[in-house]
């Protein structure tokens, strides 16, 4: 029998199959890009984590045998479609060639803090599945891989909801023995609005978490974002976004300071990474704006 290889998607140490090449860490998910190493012959791998593992690169062929399988199948692996790895589940694969893939992992509290929230503390059995396809968790794992290497306030917030709900539907879609969640009805009282806008006027130029806005309201992150959007129009990480670029703007035309002193003051990592999201934002650098408005 072969013998297992752990794979820790959460850690930054290099193996024999796998090269990391760029990671983001945000609260209970690690979100990593990896260049997958030819494994013709085969090896039994294994995830220390919950894993989704994404193909971002040409089909291929890929021979896998899960615990639950009978034969090994190969399966034809189609650009954007992704496999299931549960955590401490060995898998037998083999594949030819360099392929690049996106790699979302779930710190195992997360994970159960998502599935206590849905299903009432009743952890959904997920099996093993490879070359799936689902555009929800495509477009999800493709939104969070494109969060890599962004340095702006918010991102862990925006991060953080956007693995909830990965993490909901998964459970949702490919969980056995569970019903999927029920929508919640209504949306924030006028209460639970002025605390939640006000922690966010007090925290704004901050890494905010979404697990401590959803506490302001007293709501489990999954439905907070749910019923965040539901009496405001925007997510929490949209809101904040819109919330400082408005601050931005203000400050480029109402004070002297420089652009990069803005930056800092509302919490980018530099003056490129403000002048960056200003410009996704209103189509100009924050200089250009300044000009063409003061």
């Amino acid at each position: 029998m072969a013998k297992t290889v752990l794979l820790d998607f959460t850690s930054t140490r290099q193996s024999t199959y796998v090269d990391l090449q760029a990671r983001m860490a945000r609260r209970g998910v690690v979100i990593n890009r990896y260049a997958f190493n030819s494994t013709p012959e085969g090896a039994r791998l294994a995830s220390a984590h919950f894993a989704v593992i994404l193909n971002e690169g040409d089909p291929f062929d890929l021979h896998w045998r899960a615990p639950d399988d009978r034969n090994a199948a190969c399966h034809r692996v189609e650009t954007g479609q992704f496999h299931i790895a549960p955590a401490m589940t060995p898998l037998d694969v083999a594949w030819e060639g360099r392929r690049p893939g996106g790699v979302i992992a779930f710190a195992e509290e997360f994970f159960h803090s998502v599935a206590e929230e849905l299903f009432n503390g009743k952890i959904p059995h997920i099996r093993a599945q490879a070359a799936r396809s689902d555009p929800i968790v495509q477009h999800l794992c493709s939104t969070l891989c494109g969060k890599i290497g962004r340095r702006e306030p918010h991102i862990a917030m925006c991060a953080e909801r956007i693995a909830t709900m990965l993490a909901g539907h998964l459970m949702a879609t490919f969980g056995e023995g569970t019903r999927p969640p029920q929508p919640p009805k209504g949306g924030l009282t006028l209460a639970q609005q002025r605390r939640v806008i006000a922690y966010i006027e007090e925290h704004i130029g901050e890494d905010i978490c979404l697990a401590d806005l959803a506490a302001e309201a007293g709501l489990s992150r999954h439905y907070f974002c749910r019923a965040f959007k539901q009496s405001l129009g925007e997510t929490p990480c949209r809101y904040a976004h819109l919330r400082l670029m408005r601050l931005a703007q203000e400050q480029l035309l109402g004070s002297r300071k420089t652009v990069t002193e803005i930056a800092h003051e509302l919490g980018f990592s530099s003056s490129n990474h403000f002048a960056s999201a200003f410009r996704r934002h209103t189509g100009m650098s924050p200089t250009e704006f300044r000009r063409h408005h003061g």
